[in-house]
């Protein structure tokens, strides 16, 4: 079989049953920190620029993150391979609409009120989103699952 890739991928939830789970909740607490700290060490909104502060966000993360994706692409966990131009514009659009705008609304709207207001409003994002899909479309995919799983946001 191929060696690298999605086959390593397949294996490896089997070595630890809830690292899914763990990785979740692991995001979630360091982007809490990161919200409450973007708060409390920035001095008030109109000092602030923050196009330069995500910029430079993005040139750190940048730079620490290229050796990472190298030393998986050196021990086969990752393939890395060129993209073609149509992919490099699709990411880069993406990029710009979905986390440069939503980044610089949400750290303006963290600095403007406070944090778990902000986050707050996102977490309900995602259930009346759901609420509305089924309001305008009258669809009767209302599954016990997606029921549930929107509730526990509320």
């Amino acid at each position: 079989g191929r060696r690298g890739g999605a086959s390593v991928g397949y294996d490896m939830p089997n070595l630890i049953p809830n690292k899914g789970d763990a990785l979740t909740l692991l995001s979630a607490v360091l982007f809490s920190v990161y919200s409450v700290l973007l708060k409390r060490l920035m001095p008030s909104h109109d000092k602030v620029c923050m196009p330069m502060f995500f910029g430079f966000l993005g040139l750190i993360n940048t730079l620490m993150c290229q050796p990472i994706l190298v030393a998986l692409h050196l021990t086969g966990l990752e393939t890395l391979e060129p993209m073609s131009g149509q992919v490099l514009l699709c990411l880069t659009l993406n990029g710009l609409v979905g986390t440069v705008v939503s980044d610089l609304l949400w750290a303006r709207a963290v600095v403007l009120t406070s944090p778990l207001t902000v986050n707050v409003g996102m977490g309900m994002t995602m259930p009346l989103s759901f609420v509305a899909d089924y309001l305008h479309s009258g669809s009767a995919n209302l599954h016990w699952q997606r029921v549930t799983g929107a509730s526990f946001v509320f």
